[in-house]
């Protein structure tokens, strides 16, 4: 017995004929082939024209996979390389990548997606937004903006707006935790690395409070300068020699001036006396402290010796002392000539 479609195996009855044999032959033959299941190879061969009907009540449908180029013909579905693609008037659309939805073909986030897989996800659980550069990997990507606006609360109407306005690019790190202590400073390192003013972060640069600055690196002076003598109105002579009486210590010649005004955290850097002594008077020049009546501590001492001319004589202290309070400091000079002159005494201090 044949199928639909094979070639029939009789002679085709004429009108009039009376072999009713093979009447009898062909109707069997005819009565069999459309009695079975119209078998798969009737049907191959050629493109199946349902004329525009619809295909309906469909289990599934089973695509091959192929790695064809696929047909601009609008309409087509495909099966390609283990992808799907869709087919429209405007062009192919291929509907998944690597086996998971095409982001990079949907037009509200285009771009550069390479090998992924990027993700823009909402969490409930905590009510954000993530943006992926590679979810399975765990790692996030940057999210670049005009600015930003962070609301006052899930349903409030206020907002503070974050923009950046300059024409270079800054990057800002931000703090890796939080002062100990309600308030702090905030510093930023060249680096853009935002910390807060502790032991391990300190202030480095100099501190303004308006104008006034209020810590500083930079060194800074203050003068004591003494009453002089006249014998003329505005001629200056002398202010008197080192070896007078009211300036002296127990023993002629040993001389102090208290320095008045030091405020407590100014480190002392050096000392300048301003000065003549006489030809070849050796004397030490010594920065003293004192507190209460503990013995006094020498920070430097330096020894000079006279030349007869004006000069200046710098105290340096090799661990420069931080003015602290209750404390007195004093410039000593060790060997001075009754005829010495003193004009004035400069502090260089800083603040750290």
């Amino acid at each position: 017995m044949g199928s639909i479609g094979d070639t029939f195996p009789y002679a085709a009855p004429v009108i009039g004929s009376t072999n009713w044999a093979n009447w009898i032959l062909c109707m069997d033959e005819l009565i069999d082939r459309v009695a079975s299941p119209v078998p798969v190879s009737a049907l191959a061969g050629g493109n199946l024209d349902l004329d525009g009907q619809s295909i309906i009540d469909v289990f599934g449908l089973e695509f091959k996979n192929s790695s064809d180029a696929v047909a601009a013909t609008p309409g087509l579905i495909r099966y390609k390389d283990n992808e799907w693609y869709l087919v429209t008037a405007a062009g192919t659309v291929q509907v998944t990548s690597a086996g998971v939805l095409n982001a990079a073909a949907i037009g509200g986030i285009g771009g550069d997606y390479g090998t992924g897989p990027e993700d823009v996800r909402f969490v409930n659980a905590s009510q954000r937004y993530d943006f992926w550069d590679d979810f399975a990997g765990n790692a996030y990507g940057y999210v670049r903006a005009r600015g930003f606006d962070v609301n006052n609360g899930a349903g409030g109407a206020n907002y503070c707006r974050l923009t950046y306005g300059t024409a270079a690019n800054v990057t800002l790190i931000l703090p890796v935790s939080v002062p100990a202590a309600n308030r702090s400073v905030l510093l930023v390192d060249n680096a853009g690395q935002i910390s807060h003013n502790a032991a391990g972060t300190t202030i480095t640069n100099d501190v303004y409070l308006g104008n006034t600055e209020i810590k500083h690196t930079k060194e800074r002076s203050v003068v004591y300068t003494f009453q002089p003598d006249f014998v003329a109105l505005g001629t200056f002579l002398q202010s008197g020699g080192f070896g007078n009486a009211a300036e002296c210590t127990a023993a002629p010649g040993d001389v102090f001036r208290h320095l008045d005004g030091l405020q407590v955290g100014w480190r002392i850097k050096s000392i300048k006396v301003g000065c003549k002594r006489v030809l070849a008077d050796p004397a030490n020049f010594k920065l003293y402290s004192q507190v209460n009546t503990v013995a006094p501590v020498t920070h430097a001492t330096t020894a000079d010796v006279g030349t007869g001319a004006n000069a200046i004589v710098t105290i340096t202290p090799g661990a420069p002392p931080t003015v602290t309070a209750n404390t007195r400091y004093a410039v000593a000079v060790e060997g001075a000539a009754v005829t010495d002159l003193l004009y004035s005494i400069e502090v260089v201090y800083d603040v750290p």
